[in-house]
Parts: C-alpha cells; sequence; structure tokens
C-alpha cells in the first residue's frame, strides 16, 4: 500500500500538468484560416495583425465583415483619429468600401486596386494614430477598439 500511494500521487500528478499545459495552450493559440480577406491583409501589417488579434479573441469565428465594423463603430478609435487628424475620407470612407465587399466571393480581381487602395489607406491611418504610443498603450488601445471594452482611451 505504501507503494502504491507515491506512485498514484505521481501518476496524477502528470495526469493534472498534461491537464494545465493544453488548457495554457489553447488560450495561446493562434487562428489559421485560408480566408481570402487574411490574403489580401498580408502586405498591411497593422491591419493583420489587428485582425487577426480580433480572429483569436472571437474563437476564429467571425462573420470576415465584422471587422471592419468593429472598427467602423469604435467611438475610442474615432477619437484617436481625430486627435491624430486623419480625416472621414481617410479612415471612414475606406472602411465603408470594405464593408461592402463580398470576401467569401473571393473579391472579385476587377475591384483588386480599390480594395488594395483602401487598405492602404486604412494601415496608414492605424500606423499614424499608433506612432505616439509605447507598446504597452498600443496593445491597450487594440484591446478597448477591437473588444468593444468600456473605458476611453486618452
Amino acid at each position: 500500500m505504501r507503494v502504491i500511494r507515491p506512485i498514484l500521487i505521481v501518476t496524477l500528478w502528470v495526469a493534472l500538468s498534461f491537464i494545465w499545459v493544453g488548457v495554457g495552450q489553447s488560450a495561446d493559440r493562434v487562428c489559421t484560416t485560408t480566408e481570402n480577406i487574411e490574403s489580401w491583409l498580408t502586405p498591411h501589417p497593422v491591419l493583420k495583425e489587428w485582425y487577426q488579434f480580433y480572429l483569436n479573441r472571437h474563437t476564429c469565428i467571425t462573420d470576415k465583415g465584422d471587422f471592419f465594423k468593429t472598427l467602423a463603430s469604435s467611438e475610442t478609435l474615432s477619437t484617436k483619429m481625430n486627435q491624430a487628424r486623419i480625416t472621414f475620407d481617410q479612415f471612414y470612407v475606406p472602411l465603408y468600401h470594405l464593408m461592402s465587399v463580398d470576401w467569401d466571393d473571393g473579391a472579385k480581381e476587377e475591384k483588386g486596386q480599390n480594395i488594395q487602395s483602401d487598405l492602404i489607406l486604412l494601415d496608414h491611418s492605424l500606423k499614424k494614430v499608433l506612432s505616439n504610443m509605447s507598446n504597452d498603450n498600443r496593445q491597450y488601445f487594440q484591446e478597448m477598439v477591437l473588444l468593444d471594452l468600456p473605458g476611453e482611451f486618452v
């Protein structure tokens, strides 16, 4: 009996550690998708990072247009855009165009130039807003915008 008890304790400890590691890894996983939108975002590092963050926080299941709708509806982002002197035409007009794209249809190649132009404008606008922030503030700002957290980022 004295021999079985330590073996059971060690076995239980090993089993719990495997379960614990599995739980930790699932929180850190990265969504990998073959969606068309990701191929469009590849040359735009800020947008791609924000989209990946958005997907990870929404358990990899989201409507492709929801990401752009979330950006458009964020008051925190709007405030920072105004502070960075980014005009409506530089951010919200391209955002509107991207919300109307049918990403499931392969984002038709005839619209490809317009989509790239809109993505360039959005990426540039976000870079401009983030340029004066520390890395910690950037991450906090990203969370507030994409997770629609209450409060205002100043």
